[in-house]
């Protein structure tokens, strides 16, 4: 029996230099009815036609059929993946970026294998998604929890819609679709520019949609781009990300808060003044008269200031996790070792101490009394710096803002 086809959607946008990387990926795949959808959103650094030329030597038989497009300009990430989808042909659909990869050769077979233990109204299988370093060599954690992995399972969409009303907990990558999905529920909201993964989740939980979880991992998703906070000096990328965050909130969860118990209601709460003073603050009052930023400061001073001091305690939090902390417990030691041999009133002195005839005992102890004290002057020094550096600009940005 035919095998039904399935279209896998590469979407590119300035990662040009891993697109071969994710095509290897594809082409590698044992299933037998693949269709592959390239589509570049308008950068420049896309070659299509060594794309082309590429996948016509390296495609086998098992690859049925495959289509390049480039955006004449940016359109931004959900126009460019609705595009995709409209030129695809696949029952089956699944999304993901050009700097990422499928984990191994077995995900599309392990996909339509998931469809078929599913009765045939359901539209969704999503799975496991592995966060990877900038070389996708190291394993940094799994996008999906355990603890989140039995909420996907268990809760009904509705419930699943109010657990993801704070935090996205269901992968934009890594998870496949019925075609017949945007049929019923229409393509991705373009409303929104960059987000497409958060706010149908939201929506599609919200209307009753069952995301099904199989526990296999699909993609090595590359640490990086503005959803990491790494988009350097594209300013206008992350005032649009910032943007799409915060409409989603509004539009997405906001209108829906009956849907929420009481707890999910205040963390919502709490969670959107922050988001919406963080939006207003960097954005919309930015170019504002005195007056109107004197105000807003005015008004949100309490949330500002709760906002400015967790940052501060989290920063911390992750430095104590550390490798900052880690080498201030070793030069800790080796100074407590060194304490051990010498009178302890004396100890930090005597390190620098010169003996004319120093015995090897005592030389060594000193060595290491010497090195566990320049490692803990070392990452004290680093994590004084890291925070200077980064809260002194937010200081200086608050500062310039009010006057």
């Amino acid at each position: 029996m035919k095998k039904p086809l399935i279209s896998i959607i590469l979407i590119s946008y300035k990662n040009y230099r891993y697109i071969y990387e994710a095509l290897d990926s594809i082409l590698c795949q044992d299933y037998l009815n693949i269709e592959i959808i390239i589509s570049n959103d308008g950068s420049d650094d896309f070659d299509q036609k060594s794309v082309n030329q590429y996948l016509t030597k390296n495609k086998k038989q098992n690859i049925k059929n495959f289509i390049i497009n480039n955006n004449k300009k940016n359109i931004g990430t959900v126009k460019n993946v609705n595009k995709a989808i409209k030129l695809s042909k696949g029952k089956y659909i699944t999304i993901f970026a050009a700097d990422d990869t499928l984990y191994n050769s077995q995900v599309v077979t392990k996909f339509i294998n998931s469809f078929n233990t599913l009765p045939k109204n359901e539209l969704i299988v999503t799975s496991q998604v592995d966060m990877y370093d900038v070389r996708l060599k190291k394993i940094i954690q799994p996008f999906i929890s355990e603890t989140n992995k039995e909420k996907i399972r268990k809760l009904t969409p509705k419930k699943l819609f109010a657990e993801m009303s704070t935090q996205c907990i269901l992968p934009g990558s890594g998870t496949c679709y019925k075609r017949e999905i945007f049929k019923k529920y229409g393509y991705f909201d373009e409303k929104y520019v960059l987000v497409e993964d958060y706010s149908s989740a939201l929506r599609l939980s919200r209307l009753g949609v069952k995301y099904n979880y199989f526990d296999f991992i699909s993609i090595k998703h590359r640490d990086g781009g503005i959803s990491h906070g790494n988009i350097i000096g594209d300013t206008s990328a992350i005032s649009k990300y910032d943007l799409d965050i915060f409409n989603i909130f509004k539009f997405e969860v906001l209108p829906y808060l009956n849907l929420l118990n009481e707890r999910q209601k205040k963390e919502f709460i709490k969670k959107y003044k922050d988001i919406e003073w963080k939006y207003s603050y960097n954005y919309k009052y930015k170019n504002g008269t005195k007056i109107q930023r004197r105000k807003f400061v005015i008004e949100n001073f309490n949330i500002i200031s709760y906002s400015f001091f967790k940052n501060i305690f989290n920063d911390i939090s992750d430095q104590v996790k550390g490798k900052k902390f880690m080498l201030f417990l070793i030069g800790l030691i080796l100074l407590t070792i060194y304490s051990f041999n010498v009178d302890f009133g004396s100890s930090f002195f005597s390190i620098f101490s010169i003996e004319k005839n120093p015995d090897w005992s005592n030389s060594i102890n000193k060595t290491i009394g010497f090195l566990g004290l320049f490692i803990v002057t070392l990452s004290i020094t680093m994590t004084i710096f890291l925070f200077s550096k980064k809260y002194a600009i937010q200081i200086y940005k608050f500062i310039k803002f009010i006057f």
